[in-house]
């Protein structure tokens, strides 16, 4: 994600981030979309954020820790974000059952989730911010990294919502913003 990776972009009172992948061991992980993760630790402090990526793999019980972590996480008031199948895993802890949640559609949760039961706390939307738990369909990546970044407060709105709009509709008029506001950010 540029944004969190080039601290060029940072308020100017704010550290870089860093971005950590986390798995139940070190072991390359490789998600519903073909992308291959190999984590660079199995714990995390609760002021994280923790993203978890749909996979095939959602049932497996080596996840069970990450779904543990991922209780101790909003407990603790971290963020915890879930796209696509992983959402599903959630509903194996108990937590869609408190949450307001969005994944793909209602069919495909009820199709990945052991028991699913949550039905009332569904959202047909590709986005849904429940406190601290945020969900999402799979074709959301670019409005959950809005979403993360808005939430954590690092990067000034107005480049934020340029970089956004440049990356959702290609329109040069906001890659040219997004310039105008780095150079402006940099004089």
């Amino acid at each position: 994600m540029p944004l969190l990776n080039n601290d060029s972009f940072y308020k100017a009172d704010h550290d870089k981030i860093e971005l950590k992948m986390v798995g139940a061991d070190n072991k390359p992980i490789k998600t519903a979309g073909g992308l291959k993760i190999i984590p660079d630790c199995t714990d995390i402090s609760a002021d994280t954020v923790l993203l978890l990526a749909g996979a095939d793999t959602r049932h497996d019980k080596k996840h069970k820790d990450i779904l543990f972590l991922t209780e101790k996480v909003l407990l603790e008031n971290g963020t915890v974000v879930s796209m696509c199948a992983s959402v599903g895993a959630l509903n194996s802890i108990g937590i869609l059952k408190i949450r307001k949640h969005t994944s793909n559609a209602l069919d495909f949760l009820k199709l990945v989730s052991n028991q699913y039961v949550s039905e009332s706390n569904y959202l047909d939307q590709p986005l849904i911010i429940d406190g601290n738990l945020i969900t999402a369909s799979a074709t959301s990546a670019l409005l959950v990294a809005y979403t993360l970044v808005a939430k954590i407060n690092i990067i000034d709105p107005d480049i934020l919502d340029a970089w956004y709009h440049y990356y959702q509709t290609s329109d040069l008029q906001y890659y040219y913003q997004l310039q105008t506001l780095f150079m402006q950010k940099h004089q």
